[in-house]
């Protein structure tokens, strides 16, 4: 598995940095639900879904944000609700489109900007992210996040992923974030055995810190999992020269299995003995 990066970030930049990758503070992935929302219950979430219809505006606007909130995890009971009436169809459609696309409930100005984007050419649903990039707030990072995750599009992805870059410089962000971005981003698309692109983000990241030994050990990785021998043995020599020397992660680790009989591979195993 690749090793996720995580340096001291300052508390505003840290909370727009999670959210514009939607991940948890221990999550090495992005795309994943937020950690809080595997404990929210059936019940709670259903009566969410039952205020959605409620004749109070505060009431249903809570519930909401509420779901919104709790993203993902809700989608089976929205869908459910969307069954019982054109009413509730139409509320939770729009509730799931928004928890597909981290567009806030309370910005409508991107959830206009967001209509029929699925049904857009390429350079229509780049032309979004641009907009989104104009706004360059934490609302505008959420979505932007999520094309970089859910367009079906590379290209797309890839335009939406440098454009939140853009945007967290812009923001405040530094160096730290960034390489926490581009390690996030590398390990997602290693996940999908995406291995061009993965190798493209943990390079940049040795383009930032030639040292890295977050990145080098990645680097390895990714060439074991491309049967390219040689070089993963390389990227793991690297990654223990720049201080990766967890000994133990690197002989469970599954990533690595296909280099597991090269020699150089055992010799750097037994130098962290």
């Amino acid at each position: 598995m690749p090793i996720s990066l995580r340096p001291g970030l300052g508390a505003i930049t840290a909370s727009l940095l999670a959210a514009a990758l939607c991940v948890s503070a221990s999550q090495a992935f992005c795309g994943e639900p937020p950690a809080k929302a595997e404990t929210v219950s059936t019940a709670r979430i259903e009566a969410l879904v039952a205020l959605l219809s409620s004749p109070s505006y505060a009431e249903r606007r809570a519930a909401e944000l509420g779901l919104y909130e709790i993203g993902a995890v809700a989608a089976p009971a929205l869908r459910k609700a969307a069954a019982v009436s054109p009413h509730a169809a139409r509320k939770a459609s729009r509730l799931l489109r928004l928890i597909e696309w981290r567009i806030h409930p309370s910005r409508r100005d991107i959830e206009v900007l967001m209509e029929g984007f699925e049904s857009r050419d390429l350079i229509g649903r780049m032309e979004a992210v641009f907009q989104l990039e104009r706004l360059c707030d934490g609302a505008a990072m959420d979505t932007a996040a999520a094309i970089s995750r859910n367009d079906p599009s590379p290209r797309v992805r890839e335009y939406a992923a440098a454009s939140l870059r853009r945007m967290l410089f812009r923001l405040g962000g530094g160096r730290g974030d960034l390489l926490t971005i581009l390690n996030t981003r590398g390990c997602t698309h290693l996940s999908k055995d995406e291995y061009e692109a993965a190798l493209k983000c943990f390079e940049e990241m040795l383009e930032i810190d030639s040292e890295n030994s977050t990145a080098l050990y990645n680097i390895a990785c990714t060439y074991s999992r491309m049967k390219e021998t040689a070089k993963a043995v390389d990227y793991l020599e690297k990654a223990v020269k720049a201080g990766f020397t967890d000994r133990l992660h690197i002989i469970s680790d599954s990533d690595l299995a296909n280099i597991r009989d090269d020699p150089k591979y055992k010799a750097i195993v037994e130098s962290l003995k």
